[in-house]
């Protein structure tokens, strides 16, 4: 999976435009969806996004890495197709900055069930959030105020 966008170089007048690609991982449609929605809800640049999209699949494959799996098979249908299902769950993993943000958005996902949009709503981080999101931004927000 990959995804185009349009970034803006910073010491030139003229768009560039960079590859972001996830690779074919396990966590790849994770890191994905995460680069996007992080950036619609919190209103980021994308090399922020993809630096915390990044980070979560990180954060995901070492706290699974050694996880119990549990794997089932469905019933083959008469094409020879079947279902393939694995479920694992690992507890008492750390809360990382990147582990904070996915529990964000994922609260703003599960709002979206109760009527509020969260592509309409103004979603104000914490002033915890906002120190998680600020550690994976590549211009820290002092650096940008000199630029302007």
């Amino acid at each position: 999976m990959s995804t185009t966008l349009a970034q803006s170089a910073t010491n030139s007048n003229a768009n560039a435009t960079k590859e972001i690609n996830f690779g074919n991982g396990r966590y790849s449609a994770l890191m994905t969806e995460i680069f996007k929605n992080v950036q619609t809800v919190f209103k980021i640049e994308p090399a922020h996004a993809e630096k915390v999209a990044r980070q979560v699949g990180s954060d995901f494959g070492a706290a699974t890495q050694n996880a119990v799996v549990s794997a089932s098979l469905g019933k083959v249908n008469k094409d020879g197709k079947l279902t393939l299902a694995e479920a694992s769950k690992v507890k008492g993993v750390t809360l990382t900055n990147s582990l904070f943000i996915m529990y964000a958005l994922q609260w703003v996902a599960n709002a979206g069930g109760f009527g509020i949009s969260y592509g309409f709503t103004t979603w104000t981080p914490t002033a915890a959030l906002q120190k998680a999101l600020d550690g994976f931004n590549p211009v820290k927000p002092d650096e940008a105020a000199k630029l302007e």
